[in-house]
Parts: C-alpha cells; structure tokens; sequence
C-alpha cells in the first residue's frame, strides 16, 4: 500500500511522517509533535498495520496470526488464503452502509493472494443472496438434494455454524446454492444466477488446486455434480479425476482412528462421494478409474441418525467379508455395495465378450453374485426392506427407491447375459454347453426383476411427494423398458408377458421420465431411445397380440472417429456419461501430411533393402529379448452372437494368442491380484511424485483435523 504524501508548510518538522502527523504524534514520542489539521485528517487514512483477528488459518491451527493486511504473513509463505471474519461492530474510517443487517455480519471477508481477485467485492459476499436466503437454500439442499446417495456427505449442523461463524470457504455455499437452485428450479433464482454462483465456485478452486482441503473437496464434488446434471460432461469428467487426487492427495482412502467420530464419518463419506462418482464415469472400465475400491480402506458410512447426533458406530467394508452372516447396513450403505457388485458384473459381463470363460466358472459367478445379492438384503433393517406403502412416511423416501429398484436392476445386469440378442447380452459361443432349461429359469428371473423396477417405480410415484430424484432412476426405468419389450419375442422366456401389456408398462415409464427429467441433458438419450423401442415394437405387434418376428435389438450407432478395439471392448451405453462426453482421437492432426503412395513405396523399399543385411548380422551374432505383447483376445475383431463361424474363428483366434504367450493380463478375480498389494502400498514414506511422506504435518495440513474441519 502506497502511503500518500503529505504537503506540509515550513514550520512544521520535515522529517515527521504523515501516519505520525495523523496520529497526533512527534518520532520521539507522544505529546511533542504537531498534529495535522481536522482537514487534513480527514482525506488522510490510517494505515492498518495489523488485524483486529486472528486470520481462520491461524485460530484452526492455534498459532499466534501476524495480523497483517491484506494476508498474514503466515498465510502468504504457505500460499494459502488468507480469511478474516468480519469484526461485528465497523473499524475507524469505515464509510456506512445504506441498510446494515445480518448479512454484513455473518458473511465472511475472503481475502485471496491471487492477483484475480483485485477486491473483496468480488467474494461470496456479493454473490450469494442475503443470508437467510442462503440459509434457506442450506435447509432446501438438506431437505430435498441430501437424501440422493450421491450428496450426502455434508454434515448440516456444521455447515450451518461454520456460515454463520464466518469460517467457511466461499466455495462450499457457492456450491451448496448453485446445486440447489439447479435441482429445484426455483423460480425467483435463474439459471444464469445458479451458473455463476457454480461458476465462481470453480474459479475458486482452480486457483487453490495445489492446495487441497476437505471444504474444498466437498464443493468440487458438487460443482462437478452441477456439471453432469448441466450437460457439460467433458469438464465434468476432468473434474472428476481431480476430485479423485485430491481426496488420494489428503489420504482420506484411509481411516484416522485417532480423530472424533464425526470427522471420520465426513472423512468417509466425501470418500465414497468420490468413488461414486468415479463409477458414474467407469462403469467398471480400469483405464477411467480413479478411485477403484481396491484402494479403498475405510467402513460404510453409518445410518444417518448417528451421523445427525455424533455416535460412534462401528459399520462393514464395502464387501461382505462372510455371506452366512447378516450384517447392519443403513440405505447409504447399502447404495455403495450394490454400485460395487454392478461393478464387478461388467466386468464379467465385459470378459465374456473377449475371452472364453467356462460354463461351470460362469454359473459359479452368477450364484456368488446372487448370494451376495440376497446377504445385503437380508443386512437392511426391517424398515427398510420393501412394503407397498414405504413410501407413505420417513425422510428416506427417495433413497429407498434407489436401494430397491438398484437392487433389482443388479439382478437384471447378471441375468440378461443370458438374453441371447439384447445388445447387453453375452455371445452365443458364451452360453454353450449351459442346459437351456437353465437359461429360460434365468431369462424368467430377469424379466420379473424389470417388472419389479416397474411396479416400485408406480407405487413412489403414486405416494411420495419428493420434488427431485436422481438419473438413475431414468437408468432403472430405461432398461426396465427394454427387458420388457425385449422378453415378449417368441422363445425368449418361458411365460412372455403379453404384447399390449408390455407396451403398458414401458409407457408408464415414458411418463415418469417425463414427469421428473423434462428436461434432463443426462436423461434425454434414454428418452429418445425409449420413444423409438416402444415405437418399433408397437409397429411390429399385429392383430393378434404377438410379433411378427424375433429381432435383436439394434445396434448403437458408434462414432468412426474411435478406435474400434477400445468400441468392442468398452461397449459403452448410450447413457454412459463417457459417451456424452464426446472425447475425439484428433492424432491425424498432429502429424505433418502423409506422403504420396508412390513416393512412400519407393522409399519404404530403400530402408528395408539397407536394413535387411543388418538384421542379419544382428541375428546372428546375438539374440534380441522381446517382451511379449499383450493382445485382448477377440477385441480385434466384432464379436458375432449368432453365427457360429464367426464364433469358431474367435476360439481359433484366442487359442493362437494364448500358444503365442499373448494371453489377457486384466485379472479374472479379486482372489487373483496380489494379496499384500494394500501392506505394501501402506509401508511406503515417499512417493517422488508426490512429494509428501506419511505423517500429515509435512502435508501442509494441520493436525488437528478436529478444529480446522468444524
């Protein structure tokens, strides 16, 4: 700050400095020096030298605050943000209000090192709405957002008194209202209102990404929720994978039993937030994980009412240890193990496309998985388990929709491996040497798992008033539609629903997806798609209440600029968020122009006829070790369900990878990787990447988690 200069006349002292003039003082001391005139006072302000607080930073980590303005001293050699709370009663020279109220005492003063924030009229102050309007949107998020299993790793009490107290970050309640307003459609709040609250939310977090905290963890697992439900897939699967290192970064893949119960549970759950939203992206594809369970080392989280009141409560890992069993697992719980279990189904379901699995292996599978499926029922408390009027009382109306028609829907994914034809299913090569008799009692048990999905759907819609529910609710409703259509061909299932009633049920979940997306960018290909499956199936059914013919589901359409192994392998949905992101492979554009052909040819045979000599000499004086490669089995060719020659010449094709040494590397099993992988990941003190050794002090972080979180 540049100190103003001071017109003085000859008989004042030449070396007196203006703060000193200003301050009624002489440099020797009080009481000697000419004081500066009231006018002159008045156009000249003090300069602070020190704050009336001690910065958060510093009361979080109980250290003595420099008070220096605009940021402490400490805070500056860190590289953090500096943040005072605003004082309650206005300093000296402060110029008044028009109408001061609660908000200009409860916001907070953000004051950021970075040269883009010129002014604190740029902070949250200005942007949020007055204060019990915000906290009105806080009640609103907890009310109707929080009970989606994806948002509910905030700690309302908390939240409510780090705002009013001043120390929260302004990136959270930027957040907390700009996904409230997006969900809720509030009408005196615009979507322009809600895209610059998230907006500078983000900026906020872009400029304090080498310094990663929980707060700031917790609004940009939000922000990259806004942008999901906003269209914007690409940065939202970049802001994933930030999310994903930034809560590896903090360690919080592991449990501190050291800290109070409640920071572990907030610990915990922005955790597993970040591995759902790792699964919204994956589906269970390893290059595009994150945060794959394999790292994850903490419990479940516990039911909400011992989040609520702070009692501790010992809960299960994310897979059952034993299924003979029943544990106590809450609907959160209990969303997190089903995402893991539909995990490992495609990946099952994935292998079956590209390698030869055994038919004994494969029903070895599917009756782990079923009775891993039954166990994390039977481990709901009784009031959670399904009843026809569930939805009639309680605050877990929308969870509980979501656990029960999840439930079903993981079925649905292990049975239709056996729908010969659905685009899901698995090759015809797949499913030989399984008795069919077997495969139509399978075939029977997905379609009444989809109608299941279907008559859950219709009792919540008939007795909650829930004003929003999650897109996987559309995912449910979307292939419960097509199970359905898809069984009332001939020969697919035993007992076939009938033609018109099948076309009942998919339009009831037309509506719905009418009724809570009308106007989802995640939602709307599903839509679309549904709108043309019942088309086609209505079109085809005649008079006499059966189809025509048995037809395959029709192919997605692929985009020609991705390589075709990583489409055959991949197999993405066309509500896979991947997908909608809409990366394109642009590497003919970083080279220069190819050649012409007869050009390239000739010179082509000039290196290989100076080479051809020297590869000679080469193998004959010594030998060359090449590694061998590893192949994908049948990903290099499209795999054919019905055509048995096709089928032939992938066996044929594998059985030369497989005598060649080229077998796939990708594990079949859990029980195949390494079983000290997590000791040995645990023994380490330095990574060079990163940096950091263990203990959390050397982080930058303070210990005392504790006081810095609430």
């Amino acid at each position: 700050m540049a100190v103003p200069v001071l017109t003085t006349s000859t008989k004042r002292s030449k070396t007196t400095c203006v703060q000193c003039r200003v301050r009624k003082r002489s440099p020797e001391g009080p009481g000697n020096g000419d004081g500066a005139s009231p006018a002159e006072s008045s156009q000249i302000q003090l300069e602070r030298r020190r704050g009336a607080l001690a910065c958060i930073e510093c009361r979080s980590q109980k250290t003595r605050c420099p008070g220096d303005l605009p940021a402490c001293g400490k805070c500056v050699r860190r590289g953090r943000d500096c943040v005072y709370p605003t004082p309650k009663r206005p300093t000296r020279g402060a110029k008044p209000t028009a109408s001061p109220g609660a908000q200009e005492e409860a916001n907070p003063l953000i004051i950021s090192p970075s040269p883009t924030q010129a002014t604190p009229g740029a902070s949250t102050v200005n942007l949020l709405p007055p204060v019990n309007e915000t906290l009105t949107l806080f009640d609103a998020y907890f009310e109707h957002v929080y009970p989606l299993p994806w948002y509910a790793f905030l700690h309302k009490r908390s939240v409510v008194q780090r705002y009013l107290d001043g120390t929260i970050e302004e990136c959270l309640p930027l957040a907390i209202c700009a996904v409230t307003t997006q969900r809720l459609k509030f009408d005196r709040y615009s979507a322009e209102l809600s895209a610059s609250w998230a907006q500078r939310a983000e900026d906020y977090l872009m400029q304090t990404l080498e310094n990663p905290s929980t707060s700031r963890l917790q609004a940009l697992v939000l922000i990259v929720r806004y942008r999901v439900e906003a269209g914007n897939f690409s940065k939202a699967f970049m802001l994933a994978a930030l999310a994903g290192r930034c809560a590896v970064a903090l360690r919080l893949n592991y449990e501190r039993p050291g800290l109070r119960f409640l920071v572990q549970e907030v610990r915990r759950r922005i955790m597993w937030s970040c591995f759902l939203l790792d699964s919204n992206f994956s589906v269970g594809l390893r290059e595009y994980e994150i945060c794959p369970p394999e790292i994850l080392y903490l419990q479940l989280p516990c039911p909400e009412t011992e989040f609520e009141d702070d009692t501790p409560v010992k809960t299960p890992p994310l897979r059952a240890v034993s299924t003979k069993t029943a544990e106590r697992l809450g609907v959160y719980a209990a969303c997190l193990r089903l995402v893991s279990i539909r995990r490992d189904i495609m990946m099952l379901t994935r292998r079956l496309t590209s390698s030869r699995v055994e038919p004994r292996d494969l029903m070895r599978s599917v009756q782990q998985f079923e009775n891993e499926l039954d166990h994390l029922y039977q481990s709901l408390a009784d009031f959670d388990r399904y009843s026809s009027t569930m939805f009639t009382h309680g605050r877990k109306q929308v969870r509980l929709l979501i656990v029960h028609q999840s439930w079903h829907l993981t079925h649905c994914d292990l049975y239709r491996i056996f729908l010969t034809g659905y685009r899901e299913s698995a090759p015809a090569s797949a499913l030989e040497g399984i008795d069919s008799q077997e495969i139509l009692r399978i075939r029977g048990l997905c379609l009444q798992h989809a109608l299941s999905i279907v008559q859950i759907l219709q009792e919540f819609s008939e007795q909650s008033p829930a004003q929003t529910v999650d897109f996987d609710t559309a995912y449910h409703a979307y292939h419960a539609t097509r199970i359905i259509l898809f069984t009332t061909q001939p020969a697919v299932v035993a007992q076939p629903l009938s033609v018109a009633a099948a076309l009942e049920k998919a339009r009831f979940c037309q509506r719905m997806l009418e009724r809570y997306f009308p106007a989802s960018p995640v939602v709307e290909p599903m839509k679309k798609e549904m709108e043309f499956v019942i088309g086609r199936y209505a079109s085809r059914f005649n008079a006499t209440g059966s189809l025509l013919l048995p037809q395959p589901e029709e192919a997605i359409d692929e985009d020609p600029r991705q390589a075709d192994e990583a489409r055959i392998r991949q197999r993405l949905g066309i509500h896979s968020l991947i997908r909608r992101a809409d990366f394109v492979d642009d590497s003919n554009e970083v080279t220069s122009p190819a050649p012409n052909f007869q050009a390239r040819s000739s010179a082509i045979r000039h290196t290989l006829s100076v080479q051809q000599p020297e590869r000679r000499s080469q193998r004959t004086s010594s030998v060359i070790y090449r590694a061998p490669q590893r192949t994908l089995g049948t990903h290099g060719t499209t795999p054919s369900r019905n055509n048995a020659a096709d089928s032939a010449k992938s066996r044929s094709y594998q059985q030369q990878n497989n005598v060649a040494g080229n077998a796939n590397n990708e594990p079949a099993s859990y029980a195949e990787e390494r079983p000290d992988q997590s000791s040995d990941e645990m023994r380490f003190a330095f990574n060079p990447w990163m940096g950091w050794p263990e203990t959390l002090e050397t982080y930058g972080f303070p210990q005392g988690v504790d006081d810095d979180y609430f």
